[in-house]
């Protein structure tokens, strides 16, 4: 049996790397059992740069293999693919390799995975159904660095509360990006009507997870289907999350050179901050990688589309729930309010900002999982109070 379907949610965050965004994914993957902590806690000492990742993984995945601890293998495959280079010749690859793993798994004969037609290719999605009475259908997708595999434990939690999850990866994610070269677009909600279309849904919860947090918001504008919206955590403007830590005089500058069309400056301006600091140089190069692009500049460019007018506030008329938390080292917890005042059309709008007190203070709640999604549960079935 795969772990995921008997998994206990760590609480708490383990310090494993000063890198707080580095730090951030390794305690993803423990919340939501990718990885054991005596794995990470082993290797993580190695890892000085992004360069370094992909063949500490590979050598841990070897490690895992003759080991016969095929699972464990195959996650390490999915992390030196979070690790490997837009660059490098092997992009793609090790997410292929963790599919063949993954799957060679006999209990993973049990998940029921799908190819949808989408344009000229696919979109791969999971359907997990609950043994009990269904009480609804909740259709998730992930983010930026996401895949299907990704979240199985924390939707199979949501299906032993009697809810049918449909998981799937868009353009930019998963199949559709390492196997099609599909990059993102703004207009998410072409991907979710294919998939409310092929399973025939109505009447939907729909939730996304980091990025998907805007992404989840844009799609619900233009699909009435979508009865109640997640956004797992909010993302509000992909821009004014980036900049929120510089100061004015920094983004003045960067705003201009946008402005002015400055790429050398800019190029130039980014690659050397990509040279001192392992966040930038892994959003940089990973963020041009899936959104089909070459450069910092026209990277940027492409981030000023994920605002908070392209997501058509005024055009959201559904049930919709906000989650944050007060220590999100990518995005700043006053972007709660300003998201919440735009959504002037809403049938309704919760907000939850987690707190330190609750171990949930961090980006998508990674240090008490269980908890996030006792309070997703909870608004679905009308049980959590407005709190701030």
């Amino acid at each position: 049996m795969l772990k995921y379907k008997d998994y206990q949610f760590p609480v708490g965050i383990v310090n494993l790397h000063p890198d707080g965004h580095l730090n951030m994914h390794l305690n993803w993957a423990l919340a939501v059992g990718l990885i054991e902590l005596e794995d990470i806690e082993r290797v993580v000492p190695r890892i000085k740069s992004v360069k370094d990742g992909k063949k500490i993984m590979l050598e841990c995945a070897e490690e895992a293999l003759k080991e016969h601890r095929i699972e464990e293998a195959a996650y390490f495959h999915r992390f030196a693919e979070f690790f490997t280079s837009a660059k490098d010749v092997d992009k793609g690859k090790n997410f292929s390799k963790f599919i063949e793993l993954f799957y060679s798994i006999e209990a993973s004969k049990e998940i029921e995975t799908f190819e949808i037609p989408y344009e000229e290719y696919y979109l791969r999605a999971i359907h997990l159904k609950p043994e009990i009475d269904v009480k609804g259908q909740i259709v998730w997708f992930g983010g930026s660095d996401s895949i299907l595999e990704d979240f199985l434990a924390i939707t199979y939690y949501l299906v032993k509360a009697g809810y049918e999850i449909f998981l799937f990866e868009g353009p930019g994610q998963g199949e559709a990006l390492y196997e099609y070269g599909k990059p993102f677009i703004v207009e998410w909600e072409k991907p979710v009507k294919t998939v409310l279309d092929f399973f025939e849904l109505n009447d939907v919860t729909l939730i996304g997870t980091s990025f998907g947090g805007w992404l989840v918001l844009r799609a619900a504008a233009f699909e009435p289907r979508v009865s109640r919206i997640i956004a797992f955590d909010i993302i509000y403007d992909y821009y004014e999350c980036f900049f929120s830590k510089k100061n004015f005089l920094a983004r003045s500058i960067f705003k201009l050179m946008l402005r002015t069309r400055a790429s050398f400056f800019l190029n130039s301006l980014v690659k050397r901050q990509m040279r001192k600091d392992f966040t930038i140089d892994w959003l940089v190069n990973f963020g041009s990688y899936i959104n089909g692009v070459k450069s910092p500049y026209e990277y940027f460019k492409q981030m000023e589309k994920y605002n908070v007018k392209n997501h058509k506030p005024t055009q959201i008329t559904q049930d919709v729930l906000l989650l944050a938390g007060e220590e999100d080292h990518f995005i700043p917890p006053h972007l709660l309010e300003k998201q919440k005042e735009v959504l002037t059309n809403a049938k309704s709008v919760t907000c939850r900002l987690f707190t330190n007190e609750e171990q949930a203070e961090l980006h998508c709640q990674v240090g008490n999982m269980k908890l996030a999604l006792d309070v997703m549960k909870d608004w679905i079935e009308k049980k959590t109070p407005v709190k701030f």
